[in-house]
């Protein structure tokens, strides 16, 4: 029983890990996209 509730654990785990890597890296391209953006903005403006 143990080892089948640390395998659920574990994997419980992995898929949280693998899921705050996903939204850290959709943050982090959203970003870059907003930064992209206002940069052509502002050499729209000038």
């Amino acid at each position: 029983m143990a080892f089948v509730k640390r395998a659920l654990f574990s994997r419980t785990e992995t898929s949280l890990f693998n899921q705050t890597v996903l939204f850290s890296a959709a943050g982090l391209s959203i970003s870059i996209a907003l930064i992209l953006v206002s940069g052509l903005r502002i050499d729209a403006w000038v």
